[in-house]
């Protein structure tokens, strides 16, 4: 095992800018440290919608107008596409009401002020999971939907390995108007078409998820509904490389640490690193041997040294989590 750096001189513990640059096998690997502890760096969220236009559009209106809007916040409480309903400011409730209308219909045109507020039926609720049904992904109504219920869906990049879902990959996929209504245990899988054409096809080895509004008919009136997943993945794409978090649970920073993952004895996985401070979480990849893969793993086996001298030795045998592969060290030698 080597490590190897740039040809950056190298800082106390080998750290180069705060990165240490690592070889796994024949393929270098880069880390970085996670505070607080967080075992996957995340890509911020962006909501799947935009103010903007609302907001443009506001900007034309005019002052009779703007008025009717003001009337209107001060006597209907708000009920935004993200948060609890409250009373918020005019241009906040224009925003987000006409935000809802172009949701439903790109080219709606700017709206009047509401003159009521939302008289919502008792909340329509779907299964907590859904199915699939002869291979369509398929929501089962829990209770009744009233005629003319309106929804509005979102979905997350579909995955055959990640449970939560990459939020940062959120998108309104499209709404539909449940004209006759639901009733309990009515099926609708009008939602498998509309997540193929945002993400591509689907089927049942994926894990798909997303988010649900009912939007009162009519208006930019809009609250969120219970969203339906599907279970786990029934079928688990192997791994070649795979996010890590090591642990180091103890009050002295980790000296030396080794991770090696055996397929039938031979080595499948082999990485260290130096330098993890007490109480943090070492994060970075793991990296298979080529012709290797997460199926064929049959021990992970992990050594640790303290800056104090005290030693650990730990193993893993499946099942495992690989999405992150996370473990927790301490002195036990």
């Amino acid at each position: 095992m080597i490590l190897s750096f740039t040809n950056t001189a190298p800082e106390y513990n080998g750290r180069i800018g705060g990165d240490v640059i690592l070889r796994s096998g024949t393929r270098g690997v880069a880390r970085t440290r996670s505070r607080p502890a967080n075992a996957r760096q995340r890509t911020r969220w962006n909501p799947p919608w935009s103010f903007t236009p609302a907001t443009n559009a506001w900007a034309g209106l005019d002052e009779l107008t703007r008025e009717s809007w003001e009337t209107a916040a001060d006597t209907f409480a708000a009920w935004p596409i993200q948060g609890s309903p409250r009373n918020t400011t005019a241009q906040v409730f224009f925003e987000n009401y006409y935000t809802v209308l172009l949701l439903i219909d790109a080219s709606a045109a700017v709206p009047a002020a509401p003159i009521s507020s939302p008289s919502w039926q008792t909340l329509p609720k779907w299964f907590e999971f859904a199915e699939w049904i002869t291979g369509r992904y398929t929501l089962k109504a829990e209770t009744d939907f009233q005629e003319d219920t309106q929804l509005l869906f979102s979905g997350l990049p579909p995955s055959p390995t990640v449970f939560n879902g990459e939020w940062f990959g959120e998108k309104i996929v499209g709404n539909n108007t449940f004209t006759a209504g639901l009733e309990p245990n009515d099926e609708w899988d009008g939602i498998h078409d509309m997540i193929e054409t945002e993400y591509g096809p689907i089927n049942d080895t994926m894990k798909i998820w997303g988010r649900v509004w009912e939007v009162y008919p009519g208006t930019g009136f809009i609250r969120v509904l219970k969203d339906p997943c599907t279970p786990d993945p029934v079928a688990e794409i192997p791994y070649t490389t795979a996010p890590f978090g090591i642990y180091n649970d103890y009050d002295e920073d980790i000296y030396q640490a080794y991770v090696i993952g055996m397929a039938d004895g031979d080595t499948a996985i082999d990485l260290t690193w130096y330098g993890t401070p007490a109480y943090e979480t070492e994060t970075g990849f793991l990296v298979w041997e080529d012709g290797y893969d997460s199926s064929m793993i049959t021990e992970m086996i992990i050594f640790v040294q303290w800056d104090d001298g005290e030693f650990g030795a730990f193993y893993d045998y499946p099942p495992y989590s690989w999405n992150p592969y996370n473990y927790t060290v301490y002195p036990n030698s």
